[in-house]
């Protein structure tokens, strides 16, 4: 939910805050936030502090030898979310309280937030400038004069322009006059969203001709080479000239993070390496397609699948290459291509879980292979062993955590993968060396 949807939400069954402008609405909605969070956390502590005393500890300590002893048969990933729901579940109670007085807040600090607004613009004797649209105080104080900018009309290039050539230019989009318009600043500039800064703005006419369509070019702090250009429709003349405003003033308020990735212009030096990998491990063609999805827009696929990205502590400021190599990790893992496994998982499980790879290949694998005593690696190579005649072995990926991302493939296809990783950093090897 971005912050626009969020003020919008709060505010739609509040009365009297129809004409209070977005800017102040989301100043509002920040200011509350900070407020729930402080309550939430003041009334949790201060629970847990009363249960403490109250029961000297001993409920605490209870709940702890149930995690402890649930923890000791738990190796793989799906147990270690199982177990994260139990304790998740046992503290659920002391959140009703917080939750409840947080949401009372809320709803109290917007009501009184309106009804000063309201005294404001009474003792004034005429509307705030509150409730005088989106544009805020600062925009109506001054406009802005950008003579070290660029601004490009239908190729033409000028140095320089105010705000009034600004909204002729707008003007002239609508009328059919000119077809685009691109503001360049002299050097990127910081915005909100993490790791981007704004190279250019770009507006034409939207399909419906009473609205515009702005488009962003962004280039990440670490990869200067990628350009994302994020795209939005349906926008007014003042949704535009304020979206300006906040670019221009070098406002760090501004977000692109929900908008359309219209154009991803990363550098795709590696990207057939990655397909010929691709083409090795898998022949799913679900797989396949997600993962040239992938391929040719990491940034987009992060984007739809930063929930995956973040359980592995991954944001999308991460070189193309990372978001790729986790995006193939878990494209294989969700299309029981590949398994991962804890390093202390068992030998039970650890043949458990490695049965079902063994007979999409139709490859023999008992239990009593595999010694209690011994670890993933040297299961792996008695694997190796026992399928060395019909040229099959244990291969492994390389995630830099302390799991095994683990497959089965004939000896010569993980030899291609091993060259193929070289190529673009990344590593595939015997499961037995990782």
């Amino acid at each position: 939910m971005t912050k626009e949807e969020r003020a919008e939400k709060w505010f739609e069954k509040i009365s009297d805050s129809e004409s209070i402008s977005l800017e102040k609405k989301m100043e509002i909605c920040h200011k509350a936030a900070i407020g729930m969070v402080v309550i939430f956390f003041g009334i949790y502590i201060i629970e847990r502090f009363l249960l403490y005393k109250l029961t000297d500890g001993q409920l605490f300590y209870y709940m702890a030898d149930i995690l402890n002893t649930m923890s000791k048969d738990v190796h793989t990933r799906n147990q270690y979310r199982g177990l994260a729901i139990v304790g998740g579940v046992m503290v659920l109670p002391l959140m009703i309280v917080p939750f409840f007085a947080t949401m009372l807040f809320k709803k109290q600090y917007i009501r009184y937030q309106v009804e000063k607004l309201k005294d404001t613009m009474k003792v004034n004797g005429s509307r705030s400038e509150v409730y005088s649209g989106p544009s805020t105080k600062k925009e109506q104080k001054k406009d802005f004069n950008c003579s070290d900018w660029v601004l490009d009309v239908d190729g033409t290039e000028q140095d320089g322009f105010t705000e009034k050539e600004l909204k002729q230019q707008l003007e002239s989009i609508q009328k059919g006059d000119i077809d685009f318009i691109i503001l360049t600043p002299p050097e990127p500039i910081r915005i909100q969203t993490v790791g981007c800064l704004c190279k250019f703005i770009q507006v034409c006419q939207d399909k419906d001709s009473n609205y515009f369509h702005l488009e962003v070019g962004t280039v990440s702090e670490k990869r200067n080479n990628d350009i994302l250009i994020y795209g939005k429709d349906g926008l007014t003349e003042e949704e535009t000239m304020s979206i300006f405003r906040k670019v221009i003033d070098y406002s760090t308020s501004f977000d692109v993070k929900e908008w359309e990735v219209v154009l991803d212009l990363g550098t795709n030096s590696d990207v057939e390496s990655y397909r010929k990998m691709v083409a090795l491990l898998t022949e799913n063609t679900e797989v396949r397609s997600n993962l040239e999805f992938c391929l040719e827009s990491p940034q987009q696929y992060y984007k739809e699948k930063a929930d995956i990205y973040e359980e592995r502590c991954i944001d999308g400021n991460q070189e193309d290459k990372t978001i790729i190599w986790i995006g193939m990790v878990d494209e294989m893992l969700s299309g029981n291509e590949a398994i991962e496994l804890d390093w202390k998982t068992d030998a039970e499980d650890f043949f458990y879980e490695m049965k079902s790879l063994a007979n999409r290949h139709r490859l023999e694998i008992q239990e009593d292979w595999f010694k209690k005593d011994d670890d993933i690696p040297t299961w792996c190579e008695v694997l190796d062993e026992k399928w060395m005649d019909k040229d099959f072995c244990v291969g492994g990926m390389d995630i830099d955590s302390d799991s095994y991302v683990l497959f089965v493939c004939q000896a010569e296809v993980l030899k291609q993968l091993s060259e193929l990783g070289k190529q673009v950093g990344q590593k595939f090897d015997s499961a037995k060396n990782m």
